[in-house]
């Protein structure tokens, strides 16, 4: 997917398109404006509706150690899961295109 027109700007027609992207990954109006100042593409003037996530909404890591025992289980899981899921067999003759 490509945003940028051959003079490296990003057209009206992608604007909405790149601002749903940078409100995905940028929490504070702070880190917002420093990322506007730093790109000569993006423009704060695009995010006048632009929300604040909490820190307490936002997605946290969680450290943990390396277990290989844990990862050989997850694995596993994730090997049976894709198996179940190749699998799948219909169970009824719902025609979902009425």
């Amino acid at each position: 997917m490509q945003f940028l027109d051959n003079a490296g700007n990003i057209p009206d027609s992608r604007i909405t398109e790149v601002k749903k992207i940078i409100n995905d990954h940028i929490f504070t109006r702070k880190a917002l404006e420093e990322y506007c100042t730093q790109s000569a593409s993006i423009h704060i003037e695009w995010f006048i509706d632009f929300v604040e996530i909490p820190i307490q909404d936002r997605v946290h890591l969680v450290p943990h150690s390396f277990d290989s025992e844990r990862i050989k289980q997850r694995n596993e899981c994730l090997r049976l899961g894709r198996e179940f899921l190749n699998n799948i067999k219909a169970v009824n003759n719902i025609n979902f295109s009425i």
